[in-house]
């Protein structure tokens, strides 16, 4: 009975890359992101935090991990940091990064929002404040996802062209760090 599972003909699906994949491949991908595409959404989300989190945890006793995010304190202000990541979405010929499940910033879970890209050749930051993405959300670019897009109890989206209208992209772990200590 097994066999017969192997040797049909819809097995070899198996084999073929998801178009993320296949996009990433297109564009001649670094090896290492080539790992972090093939991940699972939610692992992908996981360790992308826990690299984050640790980056910011390379100047002494500046962060600790929470559940839901994790605390950083570059000044006397203690910020809280939700971190959202994504690769490539592609529409035809156009790519582009799409962040989901974000939560407004009136709920009080974060005071931080860092986006995090994922590039054919590398990672890019982007730095929300909750203001600023008060701003985005008022001027709906940052846009309730779901059905019921008047339900402000759910969750909520952008893309990268709405988030570069906005903030510039940040390419170093230096400038990250650097952005963050200058938010009150």
């Amino acid at each position: 009975m097994t066999q017969i599972f192997f040797e049909h003909e819809f097995f070899g699906e198996a084999d073929r890359l998801s178009r993320k994949e296949q996009l990433y491949l297109d564009n001649n991908a670094l090896p290492d992101i080539m790992k972090l595409v093939r991940l699972h959404p939610k692992t992908l989300g996981t360790l992308c935090k826990k690299i984050v989190s640790n980056i910011l945890h390379m100047l002494p006793k500046r962060g600790r991990m929470d559940f839901d995010g994790f605390y950083y304190k570059p000044n006397k202000t203690t910020l809280r940091i939700k971190v959202k990541i994504s690769c490539y979405w592609s529409s035809g010929r156009r790519y582009g990064w799409k962040w989901q499940h974000i939560k407004h910033p009136d709920d009080g879970l974060h005071d931080v929002l860092i986006l995090v890209g994922v590039g054919f050749r590398d990672i890019t930051y982007f730095v929300i404040s909750n203001n600023l993405q008060n701003e985005m959300t008022n001027n709906n670019v940052v846009k309730l996802q779901g059905p019921n897009r008047k339900d402000i109890s759910q969750n909520y989206w952008v893309d990268e062209d709405s988030v570069t209208s906005y903030c510039e992209p940040i390419k170093s772990e230096v400038d990250l760090i650097n952005t963050l200590n200058q938010i009150n």
